[in-house]
């Protein structure tokens, strides 16, 4: 009879462990969305307030990158280094378009 309570009791702590593992994945993932959102949000309003007429260019380029971000974390089963690669690399491509974008206008308006 010892030996099945304490049975019991592995089962009943293994359980526990895997749903809060799973919940605290669960959570990192929605937050990590949402910063990802927030960071998209706050570019495109600094890229407006830059460039206003060279917005939709910029748009694209960001929706393209958004659809790759959902892409690689619905891909990988390791969604925290997928998201530090993709953003490490977009986020790279990203400012070297954006700067290309904020060279071109100042050189028209000069």
């Amino acid at each position: 009879m010892d030996k099945l309570a304490t049975a019991f009791v592995f089962i009943t702590i293994g359980i526990i462990f895997i749903y809060v593992s799973k919940r605290n994945i669960r959570n990192r993932k929605e937050e990590m969305n949402k910063n990802f959102d927030d960071a998209i949000i706050e570019l495109r309003k600094t890229l407006s307030t830059i460039m206003p007429n060279e917005d939709t260019k910029l748009n694209e380029i960001l929706s393209i990158r958004e659809k790759e971000f959902i892409e690689s974390l619905t891909n990988s089963r390791d969604n925290e280094k997928a998201f530090g690669m993709w953003s490490a690399q977009q986020g790279v491509i990203t400012v070297q378009d954006i700067l290309i974008k904020i060279k071109k206008v100042k050189s028209r308006k000069a």
